[in-house]
């Protein structure tokens, strides 16, 4: 490896003429101790669920990894906007769990009662044909996060009048 005076008499403007050079550390200390604290803080953000919201390219270098790209923090990640327990109004008739929603990030919906429901997503469910997605009774439901999210409108149909379910929105 070539010394610091090597170098710098490879550039034709500048020229040392002593055989040592004293570096004022300072400097250095102050950019790695600003880097250890970036690190520190994407560390929290890991702990705390990052999303990966923009292309990366990771390789992986036997166990540890690059990652060429831009890498941002979603701080709002796991957040709900909309959670209650709710029950069916009017047996056999459809009606609005959630309205449409383009910036929906998490959608859960559980049957909590001892009768079938049937979900639809950006339609008409029903329980007499049946159609809609199948929410079993004693606890049927279904998740939608990470690479689909619905973002139209949840409706829900049950046959009996009063039946419970839970929604969750994010």
């Amino acid at each position: 490896m070539p010394s610091v005076k090597e170098i710098y008499h490879k550039i034709d403007d500048v020229r040392i003429e002593a055989d040592t050079i004293n570096l004022n550390v300072d400097g250095l200390e102050a950019l790695a101790s600003t880097q250890q604290a970036d690190v520190a803080a994407i560390k929290t953000d890991i702990a705390n669920g990052v999303t990966i919201n923009q292309p990366v390219a990771v390789t992986d270098n036997n166990g540890s990894l690059t990652v060429d790209g831009t890498v941002t923090a979603d701080s709002n990640r796991g957040n709900l906007t909309a959670a209650s327990t709710q029950s069916i109004t009017t047996g056999g008739t459809h009606q609005q769990v959630f309205a449409s929603n383009a910036s929906r990030k998490f959608l859960l919906v559980q049957n909590l009662s001892d009768t079938d429901m049937y979900l639809g997503i950006g339609f008409n469910p029903s329980d007499t044909t049946p159609a809609g997605l199948l929410l079993s009774k004693n606890g049927g439901g279904v998740v939608f996060e990470s690479n689909y999210i619905p973002t139209s409108e949840i409706r829900i149909v049950c046959a009996t009048t009063g039946k419970v379910f839970v929604a969750l929105e994010g």
